[in-house]
């Protein structure tokens, strides 16, 4: 039996067991893990805004179309490209923090969605892969994750919060 195969029949065992869950439990936890998301998702966006930075200070961004070049970079890849003076310098993440947020993208993507017996909490990509390539890295660039540290971060808040909404339930 593969590894996939073990962790799929023990999920199937405790799907199987949450079924018999009384309805009032089950209403309270997904209410608890309905805030849980919310904390998860609070605490991504809170590290993305005012996280410690301490990569890079970019002084200049890539040009629009159309925007007149303050000056020309060279690219890895030989070719030069337009870049603009920022208003402001912009200071970048190292590896291993959260990213520094530029534009905000990132943050306006970060969704929290509750379901019937679960939450799913991450950042909406579509076909834009940054915010999986910032989570996990590349084989160009050192992961920045946002989301696992964001867990961690809420992890026991949440666990207590469940315990005690089930405790009220159960006394």
């Amino acid at each position: 039996m593969t590894e996939e195969t073990r962790i799929q029949r023990e999920n199937e065992k405790v799907i199987a067991e949450l079924k018999n869950i009384p309805e009032e439990i089950k209403g309270a936890l997904d209410e608890e893990l309905t805030f849980a998301g919310e904390a998860i998702r609070t605490a991504i966006i809170m590290n993305l805004q005012r996280g410690k930075k301490s990569g890079r200070v970019y002084l200049f961004r890539g040009a629009h179309p159309g925007e007149k070049a303050d000056r020309y970079f060279k690219a890895p890849q030989g070719h030069f490209y337009p870049a603009v003076k920022r208003n402001k310098p912009h200071q970048a993440s190292a590896p291993g923090e959260s990213p520094a947020t530029d534009t905000g993208e990132l943050v306006s993507r970060i969704v929290s969605l509750a379901q019937s017996g679960g939450v799913e909490v991450g950042a909406l990509a579509g076909k834009n892969k940054v915010p999986l390539w910032l989570e996990e890295g590349t084989r160009f660039m050192a992961a920045r994750p946002y989301i696992e540290p964001a867990i961690k971060e809420t992890e026991n808040e949440i666990e207590n919060n469940i315990a005690k909404a089930i405790g009220n339930i159960l006394s």
